[in-house]
């Protein structure tokens, strides 16, 4: 998917803005000599383990890491490492808990290497944070980092003006290079657009650059912007720096542009010889969330109205809680009428935090566990009995005798114990350790004859196919780290949602009891069960080459017919309404 930057791309584009919160790093120590000082540093001394205790950075690089409001644990990648200042700025926040260097060119990519070696011993802690990789990251068809960063930092490849008017030795305006130095726009555009696809929903991306032409700036921010939207559906939202702009300008060390339009320009000036840098900050947002919270939230009110209605019919009709292999079914659609209810509040923090400008609230971490976690922690519990169901299934398929010799009734009851014992437990570890990620296991499940191994059968090809499958492949795209397999995470609590639903359907429709109960009670109506037909898991009786189904609907009318058998006794079965007298034997 290569392409040819027009220029054009984001011609009069308006983005919407959002306030950026200043946060200085603890952990980030900077020393500045006095504004008006032209003094040079001495060389930086070492320490016992041969560290040199000093990086000597220009003032307007570290502009971009404030930028950048790195968090705790962070997963950040730097898409043009080389020569390596800022990330080694970014690591002694001690923020990052991954920090992947990139770089296309071999050399630099060594000149970076040597650089973190150098202040960074490798037996140290914070050398296993740091990943080096080289990509060419304007290889737009190539590139395969894909929503997997929290922070991305592009520090693009420029004309580096300062550099230019004091140096000869690769200068970019010098004739010979007049044709690179032309082509730095669409290199800075396709190098963004990939730094955008980096990043996941509700991430940032900081762009840089050490120019003051707004051609390789201001432009190439509008014009990556409009092809990250029109080609990879990718929403942008301008974090306004002016706050930070205004904390640094009272320090008396910096001096901004007043004629940039977009993000932050250091300009160079005597008294703080600081610059250029140019710094835009840009944040990924989804403007499809309300749109599918709001379709979650509907898809709750059924799912709770399904799965009451099975537990309602359950719990009114003897003959249905007296069925010990009705346990764990009723168990699943409690399960699932649990986790719908515990949705709502979840779903009503995400819609309320929406804006229409496609600006999204901070959310309380805390809150969320609270009150996500419980969801969550269900999902472990639904598969917990799915998985018992599969299991008793199979029993029943394999084992027939011994199965329907059996009570299930404790075995269902500790079952359904054991599935809430693991939710709570997984939700006590979601508060103690945020944040975590819950991978359940797949179910076992072979084939299914009767009316009950059926309705088995259907929920855990429902539940495997848009439950747990997903959640497997995130996990396993999570664990080697394919950014492929990360985008389906979106989808994982949708699919749970929709199979909790669909398991009440399935109960309603699939289950012969359970359907004729929902019929009478709800609907008004009543219509016999059709002769079963045989099967292996039947256990019927013949007497006279006669078929005795194993379960008589009651009878409205209390009319009862009788039947003289051979051996000369009489018996009665109930007789309903819809059912014409069969002929004696």
């Amino acid at each position: 998917m290569d392409f040819e930057v027009t220029g054009f791309e984001g011609a009069d584009r308006q983005l919407p803005t959002r306030p950026h919160f200043v946060y200085y790093p603890r952990d980030l120590k900077i020393r500045s000599h006095d504004r008006g000082s032209f003094a040079d540093y001495p060389p930086p001394l070492r320490n016992s383990e041969n560290v040199p205790g000093w990086w000597l950075l220009d003032g307007g690089s570290i502009v971009p890491i404030l930028a950048m409001g790195l968090e705790k644990g962070d997963r950040v990648l730097d898409v043009c490492a080389a020569p390596g200042g800022k990330s080694l700025a970014m690591l002694l926040t001690n923020l990052p808990g991954k920090l992947v260097c990139n770089d296309a060119k071999m050399s630099r990519l060594g000149q970076l290497k040597r650089a973190l070696s150098t202040y960074i011993p490798s037996e140290h802690e914070i050398a296993n944070r740091v990943i080096l990789k080289r990509k060419d990251a304007t290889d737009m068809r190539g590139w395969d980092e894909l929503q997997c960063y929290d922070k991305v930092l592009a520090d693009v490849p420029c004309s580096t003006d300062r550099l230019a008017v004091s140096q000869d030795e690769g200068n970019l305006f010098s004739a010979a290079n007049s044709n690179l130095r032309l082509s730095l726009p669409q290199t800075q555009t396709k190098i963004l657009v990939n730094a955008l696809r980096s990043v996941r929903v509700g991430g940032s991306v900081i762009y840089s650059t050490c120019t003051l032409a707004p051609s390789q700036n201001e432009a190439v921010v509008e014009n990556a912007a409009a092809i990250a939207e029109e080609r990879f559906g990718i929403k942008c939202v301008e974090e306004s720096l002016s706050s930070l702009r205004d904390h640094l300008t009272s320090s008396g060390l910096f001096r901004f542009s007043d004629g940039c339009n977009r993000g932050l320009l250091v300009l160079p000036f005597l008294p703080s010889n600081f610059g250029p840098m140019y710094v835009y900050t840009m944040v990924i947002t989804n403007t499809v969330c309300l749109l599918v919270n709001i379709f979650l939230f509907f898809i709750c009110i059924l799912q709770i109205l399904a799965n009451f209605v099975v537990l309602y019919v359950w719990a009114k009709h003897r003959k249905l809680y007296r069925n010990d292999n009705l346990i764990l079914l009723v168990s699943l659609a409690f399960i699932d009428f649990l986790y719908a209810i515990e949705q709502f509040p979840y779903l009503i923090i995400l819609m309320a935090g929406h804006k229409p400008d496609n600006e999204q609230l901070d959310y309380d971490p805390a809150t969320i566990i609270w009150v996500g976690g419980p969801s969550a922690a269900l999902m472990k519990g639904g598969c917990t009995i799915t998985s018992a169901i599969a299991l008793d299934r199979i029993f029943a398929l394999y084992f027939p005798v011994f199965y329907y010799q059996q009570s299930k009734k404790w075995w269902s009851i500790f079952c359904f114990f054991l599935a809430l014992s693991l939710a709570g437990i997984d939700w006590i570890i979601c508060i103690l350790i945020v944040p975590i990620q819950r991978h359940p296991g797949a179910s076992n499940f072979g084939g299914f004859v009767t009316h009950a191994n059926r309705v088995a059968f259907y929920i855990l090809i429902v539940s495997t196919l848009i439950g747990v499958v997903p959640g497997l492949m995130n996990g396993f795209g999570l664990f080697i780290e394919i950014p492929m397999l990360n985008e389906i995470s979106f989808f994982v609590g949708t699919c749970a949602t929709l199979s909790g639903l669909s398991h009440a359907f399935i109960f309603a429709m699939a289950h012969r009891e359970i359907r004729y109960a929902i019929g009478q009670d709800l609907c008004g109506c009543f219509v016999p069960p059709s002769q079963p037909s045989v099967s292996v898991m039947d256990f019927t009786t013949r007497t006279n080459n006669t078929l005795s189904p194993p379960f008589q609907p009651p009878c409205k009318s209390g009319v009862r017919k009788s039947c003289t058998k051979r051996d000369g006794h009489s018996a009665t079965t109930p007789l309903s309404n819809s059912e014409e007298k069969a002929p004696e034997d």
